[in-house]
């Protein structure tokens, strides 16, 4: 099977399309969320309705919790804020109740490889871990397989290996990573973010699994930039918000 793997489109409807058109020109056979559908952005109810009739499933952000319950976003930042409230006021019962019914894992074993998928850092996901003080993870009692643990939050993509202490490596974009011989090894993936890149790129990206051939690749595309930047001003959000995307930060 071929998954294509994206999280954090934050209303870049732009964004998500064509980081999901790319995934599919590449070959994937279903789509998967990492969460953070919502915040940042305008288009909200777009993002919704696309991955609700495009993708296998969703998981829950940060973002998504935090607009259901704002008393938890009592630590963002004042431009995240005023998305998310303006983000609620334009979905009605039906996307709400799709919000409120995202979970936050999903795992299971295909082809020989243990797969898992969480939001924010796997070893502490529950609390929107971005990065652990220490980075070494393993997932205990899969000795016989490769274990493969996604997640987004940073919107910075890279890849590290338990072998290697939970380091973080810069992805090698386009080029096929080969994990066949990574038996008993848990690799840790970073999909990066498909609505507002931080790693200094304005461009989306996402990863490709191929369960067969075992491999994992990083990909990037361009998207219609300005078109998402003129939904930002039209919702009358903050120019920052349409700013940040040009710079990939």
């Amino acid at each position: 099977m071929k998954y294509g793997i994206l999280s954090d489109c934050h209303c870049n409807y732009e964004g998500l399309k064509a980081a999901s058109e790319m995934l599919l020109e590449n070959g994937a056979s279903k789509l998967l969320c990492l969460g953070d559908v919502v915040g940042y952005g305008a288009l909200a109810r777009d993002c919704i309705e696309y991955i609700t009739s495009n993708f296998e499933f969703s998981l829950a952000g940060n973002h998504d919790f935090a607009l259901l319950d704002m008393k938890k976003s009592k630590n963002y930042n004042k431009y995240a804020i005023e998305a998310l409230k303006m983000n609620k006021l334009n979905l009605d019962e039906s996307h709400l109740s799709w919000l409120e019914s995202l979970v936050l894992k999903k795992s299971w074993d295909e082809d020989g490889l243990f797969l898992q998928f969480t939001h924010s850092h796997p070893k502490d996901y529950k609390n929107w871990c971005y990065y652990p003080e220490d980075l070494f993870y393993s997932i205990k009692d899969k000795e016989d397989k490769v274990s493969l643990s996604f997640y987004g939050h940073t919107h910075i993509p890279g890849i590290s290996l338990s072998s290697q202490t939970g380091f973080f490596e810069e992805p090698d974009f386009g080029v096929p990573y080969d994990f066949s011989l990574n038996v008993s090894e848990t690799i840790v993936i970073n999909v990066g973010s498909c609505g507002q890149p931080r790693d200094g790129d304005y461009r989306v990206c996402g990863v490709l699994l191929d369960t067969i051939e075992k491999s994992v690749t990083f990909l990037r595309t361009s998207y219609e930039l300005k078109k998402n930047q003129k939904s930002i001003r039209d919702a009358g959000l903050s120019e920052y918000l349409a700013q940040r995307l040009t710079l990939g930060k």
